[in-house]
């Protein structure tokens, strides 16, 4: 998934179109949130102290790994950088390209060849490398897809052996997608001699063990089985094996006990009470946009039902009212702006836009009359799933730049 082929881009990719003219009034408002939210990023990035330039720290006391906050992609200075990289990239600022390439400086000197942190695409080393190659991308900068290779090579083969917790957000399930996101480096060996299309088999391997054991799976694209299956349905057309995508429809399968056909709407798992059943993470748009990307990669047949199966939880996504809660892409307002967006672009229903358009404008009203938006705390204000930035990029989006990757679907920069 990601741009069309092109010649004179980092990979072979395809220079960067300008966004098209919105057709909704709003445009100016999205234009003044998104300058405010770029002075509120670089104002926190310039005020970290020390050259890890920490923005957050999260701590928990049992269950799987949570980010330090650091060179985490889920509350860390590479979630910032995507943002600012696809603000440089639409509005052609020479300005926002050096804060970004300036906040990202100490994890390019940390590219060398250690044990990695723990696994995940949003805890994990492997976070960091999705960003640098988005960026990468984005910035038409090859020195950073290199830096996010030799970054890959860090990544500890006994973490994926042993990993407890193999989802996206903190196992080999988002380690896996962000490999793939090195594309044309995905088969060149890193300085282990280990290439990324090595590493990613073994995360495969690890999933289809878990695949095998007994247990009622958890459900969501982040800490569930919809983000496992996404993963899996992935590598298998990169590879062509069939036990992969084969796993990924039994997963999926296994998710479809959340689905409460009397009501006519998913359920979250009995292990995440408290989350919200429209949320990115534990609920409908999560289980939709793995559905529309397992549905890309098995037979026509299989593929018709995910869909309709997508299509029950984008009307969940479209017309759960406001619930008061949080505006930001993990669990608030804009993880189903950009779950929507995702999905206009997978399906062509335009319908899928204007919902998106009609969310944000109300979480914008909402910011407006309260002074900002929803954050769980101000200490993850500048972070991407949690803060501002992650807003500002769905933003971006949602202004014309619809060709950005999307960081919840963990769309590839560069085909693999």
């Amino acid at each position: 998934m990601g741009l069309a082929k092109g010649a004179g881009a980092v990979g072979g990719r395809a220079p960067f179109s300008p966004p098209a003219e919105p057709d909704e009034p709003g445009a100016e408002r999205i234009a003044r949130h998104l300058r405010r939210i770029a002075r509120d990023v670089e104002r926190r990035l310039g005020s970290a102290e020390g050259s890890e330039r920490r923005i957050a720290s999260v701590r928990a006391s049992d269950g799987p790994p949570t980010p330090d906050g650091t060179f985490d992609l889920y509350l860390g200075v590479p979630g910032s950088a995507l943002f600012l990289a696809a603000l440089a990239r639409v509005d052609g600022s020479s300005d926002d390209r050096e804060r970004c390439l300036r906040a990202i400086a100490p994890l390019r000197r940390s590219a060398a060849p250690r044990e990695a942190p723990p696994n995940g695409a949003l805890t994990g080393t492997a976070g960091a490398v999705y960003a640098l190659s988005v960026v990468a991308h984005l910035l038409d900068e090859p020195s950073l897809l290199d830096d996010a290779h030799r970054l890959a090579d860090r990544i500890d083969l006994r973490a994926i052996a042993e990993d407890r917790f193999p989802d996206v957000a903190c196992g080999s399930a988002g380690t896996l997608l962000c490999l793939l996101a090195l594309g044309p480096r995905l088969d060149q060996p890193g300085p282990r001699g280990r290439t990324p299309r090595d590493l990613a088999l073994r995360c495969a391997d690890r999933l289809l063990v878990w695949c095998g054991e007994e247990r009622r799976v958890r459900s969501g694209f982040s800490h569930g089985a919809s983000g496992v299956a996404t993963a899996l349905a992935r590598l298998a057309a990169v590879t062509g094996r069939e036990d992969l995508a084969s796993a990924a429809l039994r997963l999926l399968a296994r998710e479809r006990d959340r689905f409460d056909a009397a009501a006519g709407r998913w359920t979250v798992s009995e292990q995440d009470p408290l989350a919200s059943p429209c949320s990115w993470c534990f609920g409908a748009p999560g289980l939709a946009l793995a559905r529309l990307a397992v549905a890309e990669h098995v037979a026509p047949s299989r593929a018709a039902a995910l869909r309709e199966e997508a299509e029950t939880a984008l009307e969940q996504t479209l017309t759960a009212p406001p619930d008061g809660g949080l505006d930001h892409l993990c669990c608030g307002v804009f993880g189903r702006v950009e779950t929507l967006l995702v999905a206009h672009r997978l399906t062509g229903r335009p319908d899928l836009a204007e919902g998106a358009r009609a969310l944000a404008h109300r979480a914008l009203d909402a910011a407006e009359e309260a002074g900002g938006f929803r954050i769980d705390h101000p200490s993850l204000a500048a972070s991407f799933f949690r803060g501002v930035a992650g807003i500002g990029y769905a933003l971006l989006r949602l202004g014309g730049a619809s060709d950005l990757p999307s960081p919840l679907h963990f769309e590839a920069p560069f085909p693999p």
